[in-house]
C-alpha cells in the first residue's frame, strides 16, 4: 500500500482496520453492562435500598464494582486481540 508522504498521519490511519460489525456490537454490550453494573454499585453503596440488609449492602455494591471493572477489562483485552487478528 502506498502513503502519501504529504500527509503520514491520515496515511497511517487508513491503514488501520476497523473491527467488524458484530465485534463492535460485542464490545458495545459489554460497555453497556460495565456502566449499569457501576452505576448499580454506587446506588447499593450510597443509598442501599430497604429490602437488603444494612450489612450485605456494602458487599453487593463491591461485588457489582468489581464486575463492571472485570467487563471493562473485557473489552480491552477483547479489542487488542479482535486488533491483532485483523493485522
Amino acid at each position: 500500500m502506498t502513503v502519501d508522504f504529504r500527509d503520514p498521519r491520515a496515511a497511517l490511519q487508513m491503514q488501520q482496520p476497523a473491527l467488524a460489525p458484530q465485534y463492535r456490537l460485542i464490545l458495545g454490550v459489554l460497555v453497556i453492562s460495565a456502566v449499569l453494573m457501576c452505576a448499580g454499585a454506587l446506588w447499593f453503596w450510597l443509598q442501599p435500598p430497604a429490602w437488603l440488609d444494612a450489612q450485605t449492602a456494602p458487599f453487593f455494591a463491591l461485588a457489582l464494582g468489581l464486575t463492571g471493572a472485570a467487563d471493562l477489562g473485557a473489552v480491552a483485552f477483547l479489542r487488542w486481540f479482535w486488533a491483532r487478528q485483523q493485522r
